[in-house]
């Protein structure tokens, strides 16, 4: 009786054997995929969160400073202009006297020249990051960082136009300066920052 089971049959039934294979060639390349799909995701969240914080670690000193300034300066550029802000400013614009258009003007200036400061202006140049950018020109960048690039192209080459020479974006070091000049001028020494 034990000979005429069906488990112990030494000829394999082709139509189950071939479906067997199959859902198990099926099953196999599904979770080696997904496997796969697996590990390159987790080694693309652990590179980018690496350096994320690398980069955060770099930039936040600066993007903290240059939030300061502009704070200050608009702050400056309120009680110079507005009612509100000469109300609390304990006589600084009345101070001023002739010379309050000039510094207004200054200020706004400044306050422009702060809102236009962008990481190429604030950040210190990465040179391998440099290296590696002229070795492979435009290739990689996405579409976002050529148009950035163009921009500023044009931005370049609008800056020359109207007869006299190109004009290049005011630094974070020489923003800080301006402003530095612009509260001494009021009578607020001290009030800017120390930079690290």
């Amino acid at each position: 009786m034990e000979d005429e089971s069906p488990w112990m049959d030494d000829e394999p039934n082709s139509v189950v054997d071939a479906v067997s294979d199959q859902e198990w060639s099926k099953l196999s390349t599904r979770y080696s995929d997904a496997g796969y799909r697996d590990g390159i995701t987790f080694g693309k969240q652990s590179r980018l969160q690496t350096g994320f914080d690398e980069g955060f670690n770099q930039t936040s000193p600066f993007a903290r400073q240059v939030g300061s300034l502009r704070g200050i300066a608009a702050s400056l550029l309120s009680i110079l202009t507005t009612t509100a802000g000469a109300k609390h400013a304990g006589g600084i614009p009345d101070a001023l006297g002739e010379g309050k258009a000039a510094v207004v003007a200054e200020c706004r200036a400044v306050v422009t020249a702060l809102g236009k400061l962008d990481e190429e202006r604030v950040l210190p140049v990465d040179a391998e990051a440099e290296a590696h950018a002229k070795s492979h020109a435009d290739e990689g960048l996405s579409l976002e960082m050529l148009e950035k690039k163009e921009m500023r192209a044009m931005e370049d080459a609008m800056n020359g136009l109207g007869g006299g020479s190109a004009t290049t974006a005011p630094t974070l070091d020489e923003c800080s300066a301006r402003l530095a000049r612009l509260l001494d001028a009021c009578g607020m020494q001290g009030i800017l920052p120390i930079r690290a």
